[in-house]
């Protein structure tokens, strides 16, 4: 499966891990909370590839699929997907 948006997709989900800890910086969110939230997200970017994409099967294509949306974030695409 070609996907255009994997890359793009991939910075956005970097970015969306430095909002998270800018958070935690400004108060907003308490470090644990972070943390917990943020250790599912960490274990997964390193499998968002454009290779992985192009190889990407059953769950894993409707995982980009679905990031394909630009409504959509990383982990609750992740988590409809059972990723």
């Amino acid at each position: 499966m070609k996907h255009r948006r994997g890359r793009k997709h991939s910075r956005w989900a970097r970015d969306d891990a430095q909002i998270g800890e800018k958070n935690v910086k400004g108060d907003y969110l308490p470090q644990v909370q972070f943390d917990a939230m943020s250790k599912p997200f960490k274990e997964l970017l390193p499998e968002l590839t454009l290779a992985d994409c192009e190889g990407a099967t059953a769950n894993k294509q409707a995982f980009y699929r679905c990031m394909s949306n630009d409504d959509n974030h990383v982990m609750a695409c992740a988590q409809q997907h059972r990723l």
